[in-house]
């Protein structure tokens, strides 16, 4: 999938669950959404934009993550599934 389409997944991902950017650039303390915009619209790579999404669990696959976030990604990814592993044996 190619950077444009990726970002438009990003979009359509946000749309459907009602959120906008003013709601990312509030939640991130942003003075202007330029930032959130900029990041959806493939003009620049916001870390701290990019991470919010990651943790309200945009797909990362919709994202165009620099290398060094899709190495920590994976390694988030890891730890979230083994944490949700070990409350499943807890409970049975």
């Amino acid at each position: 999938m190619d950077k444009r389409n990726r970002r438009k997944r990003a979009r359509m991902w946000l749309f459907e669950r009602e959120i906008r950017q003013v709601d990312i650039q509030r939640a991130l303390n942003f003075k202007h959404k330029a930032q959130v915009h900029g990041t959806l619209w493939g003009n620049r790579n916001d870390r701290k934009v990019l991470r919010y999404l990651l943790d309200i669990g945009c797909p990362p696959g919709f994202l165009d993550l620099p290398a060094d976030m899709r190495v920590k990604n994976v390694a988030y990814k890891r730890s979230a599934v083994a944490a949700n592993d070990e409350d499943m044996r807890d409970v049975a």
